[in-house]
């Protein structure tokens, strides 16, 4: 099991970097004027989800609760330092998973406003962002000041499973949740990101009924452009779930419902699933972002196919050649 998480972390983080790397770089130098300004929240995104995914391969983290403590068995490249070092990397990384949902949540506001009013200036988006940025730095704070000690750790999760090879890895995480600044931490993991799941459903329920009440007075390029960003709607409103999914699976094992190894790998593994297919859904639904994309797809094929077309006729002028002096 230990294997195929490794594998699962590795190659999905790594993919979530390149294509965050990729829409980073579309949505800075590729944007269209007309979403110029959306583009301040998709630079957010692809910003906050390649540093998520960064620190999700840093760390690799498997989550082991054990009455009020839990445990971060620690897979990453983050086991070559310090427990202190992997528990900074874990709260770094979880941070940014939690701003990814008020991101999305800012994102949703954002298109419901333009709807109604008229386009947010640059400066309002950016102070918008960085206000909803501080529930996620609080939580970062408050996070990082409660590491507990690493051997007392050990001891609580080897006295509950002693058939855990966990003395192999790096190990830190919380003596006690429920404690200090934690407890803030916890509300920021386990209610947060349903408020902001419901939230996003009645802001996409309102921005559906507003875009069919004005679609019988739109082009058709408008309905089609609109008929995507249902599509959008649709898919982005999915990606909350994903971590509430996250959530639950860590809540199964800390109510003592069940417990596996499978459970504890679940955690994260439902979690990388967000930063992963957020960059997916942009970079497809946003036309100038996916002709971009094919367009240099296809300059490489086409390079490939005329150097195979020159290459083979080469060959069959050689071919020609010997054959026309044999007979000779």
């Amino acid at each position: 099991m230990d294997v195929i998480f490794k594998i699962y972390m590795r190659f999905t983080g790594t993919l979530a970097v390149f294509l965050n790397l990729t829409l980073l770089f579309l949505s800075v130098f590729k944007s269209p004027q007309v979403i110029k300004n959306y583009s301040i929240l998709i630079i957010n995104f692809a910003l906050t989800d390649l540093l998520a995914s960064l620190a999700s391969i840093f760390v690799e983290p498997r989550m082991i609760p054990s009455g009020y403590v839990v445990a971060h068995i620690n897979y990453g490249i983050c086991n070559r330092f310090s427990s202190s070092v992997c528990y900074m990397g874990y709260a770094f990384m979880f941070h940014l998973f939690i701003h990814s949902q008020y991101s999305l949540l800012v994102s949703f506001a954002y298109r419901y406003y333009i709807l109604v009013k008229e386009t947010p200036k640059v400066r309002s988006i950016i102070f918008i962002l960085l206000i909803s940025y501080i529930p996620s730095l609080i939580q970062f704070i408050s996070f990082y000041v409660n590491e507990g000690d690493p051997f007392e750790i050990y001891n609580a999760i080897n006295s509950d499973f002693p058939e855990y090879q966990i003395q192999l890895y790096m190990i830190s995480g919380n003596l006690d949740i429920r404690k200090g600044t934690s407890s803030y931490t916890l509300f920021q993991a386990t209610f947060a990101p349903l408020i902001i799941y419901l939230i996003i459903i009645r802001l996409r329920s309102k921005i559906i009924v507003i875009l069919k009440d004005k679609s019988e007075h739109m082009r058709a390029e408008t309905k089609s452009m609109h008929r995507k960003l249902l599509q959008v709607l649709t898919y982005q409103a999915c990606l909350p779930g994903l971590f509430v999914l996250g959530i639950a699976s860590f809540s199964i094992e800390q109510c003592n419902v069940y417990k596996s190894p499978a459970i504890e790998f679940s955690v994260h593994m439902f979690f990388e699933l967000v930063p992963l297919l957020s960059p997916i859904i942009y970079l497809y639904y946003i036309t100038p972002y996916r002709l971009y994309i094919t367009s240099i797809f296809g300059k490489n094929l086409s390079k490939e196919s005329n150097v195979f077309q020159s290459a083979t006729h080469d060959r069959g002028s050689k071919v020609f050649t010997t054959s026309k002096n044999i007979n000779n």
